[in-house]
Order: C-alpha cells, then structure tokens, then sequence
C-alpha cells in the first residue's frame, strides 16, 4: 500500500501521473481521507475532475482554506494547479499554532 509522502515525492519530482495513480490507490483504501483528495485535484487532468476533488475536500472540511481557494479559482477560470500545490506545501510547512494557555498558566506561583 503506497503512502501520501510516496505520492507527493512522485508529484514533487515532476512525475505527476505516478503520483495520481497512487493517491488513486490510497482513496480506495479511505475515500473521506481530506489531504488525498485535495493533492488529487492538483493532478487529475480536467477541470471537472478538480471540481469533484475539491468539492470532496470540502465536504470533509469545509473550512479547509486551501479548497476554497482552489475551488474559486477554478471557478472563476483562473486556477493553476502550481498554485494550488505551493499553497498545500506552505499549508503542510506552516507551524503549528501554539496551544491556548489556560487559566492556570496565567499565574506565576514561584513568587
């Protein structure tokens, strides 16, 4: 069973039909799995097929920013599939909010 990082390495070295064909296989194991499908839409071949794509990302989490845009994109005839995957790397990259302090945290109890 081909991993998401074995398909996005295929993507990234410019071979974007073997990197489709194992996010394909990946969907068959987990078709609600939100990060396959949105790296799905920057490969398929047709706009339609983008549209599925990234109407399924959306449906799995509809605030998932990076469909969204894509979606208006392909919408308003403006959408690059580079793009659409710098803004998935830079989503993947991006660090991670810090977690909320609680109430607790607030006091300094060494004093």
């Amino acid at each position: 069973m081909p991993t998401l990082e074995e398909a996005i390495e295929q993507i990234r070295l410019g071979n974007r039909e073997e990197g489709r064909l194992l996010l394909e296989e990946l969907l068959e194991e987990d078709e609600n799995n939100e990060e396959v499908w949105l790296w799905l839409s920057s490969v398929v071949e047709t706009d339609d097929d983008r549209e599925i794509c990234l109407e399924n990302v959306l449906a799995l989490n509809p605030n998932n920013v990076v469909a969204q845009k894509g979606l208006e994109a392909l919408q308003s005839g403006t959408f690059n599939a580079n793009d659409l995957l710098r803004d998935v790397l830079e989503e993947e990259q991006a660090p991670e909010a810090a977690p909320p302090t609680n109430i607790i945290d607030a006091f300094n109890f060494d004093n």
